[in-house]
């Protein structure tokens, strides 16, 4: 008992040193930023008060910088503290879509409008998950550790992306209702969305400046098979590429009752709640019509069907009959980490009925493994966070792909269906409304085609490569097979001139008659890549694969050495540090090993300790008559070998020592290896050794004395 509350206490102070420590580091990246921001600012009164002018700075380089600065005075009392004050701003934007929340329940018991009534709702759903993002955010600046710091930031822009999204799908939500509902909830959120904004702001500077320093040890990205996360253990690995008899699930769910459960609503009910790895559900062969929402207190995971078109989902909601676009979709991923595998979701409301959502992900770090998704306008709702798509087929007609996540396709199919008459098909539609977003699609390996009804129309409906849904759309397609029934203009406008200076779309390396960009639009916000830019919109950099997407999906992997993508040059040469920075920097790093040493030194006692005392009472043991004989024959056999060896002399063909070839002896005269320590040996027969051999044999020990230099 006493050595675990030992090893508890000896753990906490650690962590606990290394947080303290870590925000030290984090305050001096905040003033660094700032202070660059301000370095030309020779404006200043001397007698604004430090807490003031902390302020002042920390807003610097947000949009709202009012807004900013007004909330920070109200809340943030008198402190100076750059770490607290943006720590404040997470907690007034919290306060702030809490109390829209509220209010919005109460105008729900209020409201008689069907519709305005489903946006109310839909609303205070996704204030609920705003809060989670800017909670998630908050805690995340308590618990920076200087080794991973990048990681961190990334998390904050994730969120914070995340954050935005939902904030945007609330007010989106009141297209069509009756009444100022939609009106007074837009002015209750105007500050938080503004402080939303801000908080990316600051995080994106921080980011873009820890870039800039470049150090190793914070900015080189895991190997894709090194540091998986807890959850992507081993069997979640193997599930991706295990064939159907060798899974074994920890649930079936079958409409013939050869499972425990008829619909995956039933079995989504029993799953538990408390768990320490991915749960996997089988699901059967057959087309569920029912509508399925994985929570977000429903992390890890995985849907395995047995194949695309043989388990589907099936639903027919849909915008025209008085339902939301985020409500008609047949199934909701909420909860981070999810995997499906042989999956189909579809969505058969028909052209006709306008938006009808197939499927709707909101969940971080999800895979889409060998699924299909099939509907007509917005089929995939990419809602927000990092998603994976590999070897999956998706279908509609306009805008079947759209959302504001970070997600990769790749060597995917985008299938274009019939549309109404004369409509034309537009295939993305990212909605990115702030340029900081760490959103985005991108479109790896894939092949664009038609169904053989879309074809016959193909003339009078053109397809197009995407437009912007809100102003700062990003969409990259890259390796991928362009048809020739694609618009030579390649890109379709939303609007007028909507979003065209502030977009970004890019094509590289694309294959295929509708491929070549002669005749493509020359709107501000198409961009042509550099080499050097390519890589990083692969999985492994944009989403952070590496570290979450399993290791037996390439992230590479492509059918024929044209579709490779360059190596990156070398980096560029980094830009001088602010002394301070580094300081900071040492300093955090030296006391995050000197905490880490003793607790280390503290825990090998111990653990020295225990040893003996386990070794001592082993030995203490009587041993049985078998033990003994086999001791006293091991006994024989060294003693025997040791006679041996010493009868041999230096003129025999035993094993001659490598030191005496390198002539390095060290204090023990023995040559030994640098990465284990051990003693090095080289065998050598001189007795059947030729000429030749020598002469080999003497170009090996130069060799090896270049190589120990």
């Amino acid at each position: 008992m006493a050595y675990g509350s030992y090893d508890d206490d000896s753990k906490r102070k650690r962590r606990y040193a290394i947080i303290s420590i870590s925000s030290v580091l984090l305050i001096s990246m905040v003033v660094a930023v700032t202070i660059s921001v301000n370095k030309n600012d020779n404006g200043g009164n001397e007698e604004i008060t430090t807490s003031v002018k902390a302020i002042k700075d920390v807003c610097a380089p947000t949009d709202y910088k009012k807004t900013c600065e007004e909330t920070l005075r109200k809340d943030a009392k008198d402190t100076s503290d750059p770490l607290e004050l943006v720590k404040t701003a997470f907690n007034a934007t919290m306060k702030q879509i809490s109390d829209v929340a509220k209010k919005s329940q109460t105008m729900i018991e209020l409201q008689k409008d069907p519709r305005t009534k489903m946006a109310l709702d839909q609303c205070k759903e996704l204030m609920d998950y705003a809060i989670g993002e800017l909670s998630n955010s908050f805690e995340e600046l308590g618990r920076f550790k200087f080794h991973k710091l990048d990681e961190a930031l990334i998390k904050l822009r994730v969120w914070l992306s995340a954050t935005i999204s939902h904030e945007q799908t609330c007010f989106e939500g009141f297209q069509g209702t009756q009444g100022d509902a939609g009106e007074t909830i837009k002015k209750a959120l105007k500050t938080a969305v503004q402080l939303t904004h801000n908080g990316l702001a600051m995080v994106t500077e921080m980011s873009n400046y820890l870039g800039q320093m470049q150090f190793p040890e914070v900015n080189n990205r895991r190997l894709l098979s090194q540091d998986f996360p807890s959850w992507a253990d081993g069997r979640a690995r193997r599930l991706m590429t295990a064939p159907l008899s060798e899974v074994k699930p920890d649930m079936v769910v079958a409409q013939d009752g050869s499972g425990q459960y008829k619909t995956i609503t039933e079995a989504l009910q029993n799953v538990p709640k408390k768990r320490n790895a991915t749960f996997v559900l089988h699901i059967k062969e057959g087309i569920y019509k029912e509508f399925v929402q994985v929570n977000r207190t429903m992390p890890d995971l995985v849907f395995i069907g047995d194949g695309p078109e043989k388990t589907v989902i099936s639903g027919d909601k849909n915008f025209k009959d008085g339902i939301t676009t985020y409500r008609t979709t047949t199934v909701a991923i909420v909860g981070d980490r999810f995997i499906a595998k042989n999956m189909g979701f579809e969505n058969t409301a028909g052209a006709i009925k306008h938006q009808a959502v197939a499927i709707r992900v909101l969940s971080d770090e999800s895979i889409f493994y060998n699924c299909k998704f099939v509907g007509y306008q917005d089929t995939l709702y990419a809602h927000s966070h990092r998603q994976f798509y590999r070897d999956c087929t998706i279908s509609g007609t306009i805008d079947f792909l759209f959302g504001d996540a970070a997600a990769v396709f790749q060597n995917c199919t985008f299938l274009v269906r019939k549309p109404l008459s004369n409509q034309a098909c537009p295939i993305t539609a990212h909605g990115r409304k702030d340029p900081r977003e760490s959103t985005g699609f991108v479109l790896q390996g894939c092949t664009i085609a038609g169904e053989p009804d879309y074809l016959a129309v193909k003339e009078t409906s053109k397809a197009y490569l995407g437009r912007p849904w809100k102003e700062y759309s990003k969409t990259i397609i890259m390796n991928s097979f362009i048809p020739d029934f694609v618009a030579a203009e390649g890109w379709q406008p939303w609007q007028g001139n909507f979003g065209l200076d502030t977009l970004f779309y890019s094509e590289v390396r694309n294959i295929g008659p509708g491929a070549p960009v002669t005749n493509r639009v020359t709107w501000p916000g198409i961009k042509k890549l550099a080499e050097e830019e390519i890589l990083k919109f692969t999985p492994a950099q944009y989403i952070q694969g590496d570290s979450w997407i399993p290791d037996l999906i390439s992230l590479l992997d492509f059918p024929s050495e044209q579709w490779r993508l360059p190596r990156l040059p070398p980096p560029p040469t980094c830009p001088p540090i602010p002394q301070t920075l580094i300081a900071a920097v040492r300093i955090a790093v030296s006391a995050v090993e000197a905490t880490e040493t003793g607790t280390r030194s503290s825990d090998e006692s111990s653990d020295s300790e225990h040893e003996r005392s386990r070794r001592r009472k082993k030995h203490e043991k009587p041993k049985k008559a078998k033990d003994k004989e086999r001791s006293k024959s091991h006994r024989h056999k060294r003693h025997k070998n040791r006679d041996r060896k010493k009868g041999e002399g230096e003129g025999s063909s035993g094993p001659v020592k490598l030191s005496k070839f390198l002539g390095r002896d060290k204090d023990d005269g023995e040559r030994r290896s640098a990465v284990s320590g051990k003693k090095i040996l080289l065998k050598v027969d001189k007795s059947k050794e030729d000429k030749a051999a020598e002469s080999k044999r003497n170009e090996l020990l130069k060799f090896l004395n270049a190589s120990f230099d």
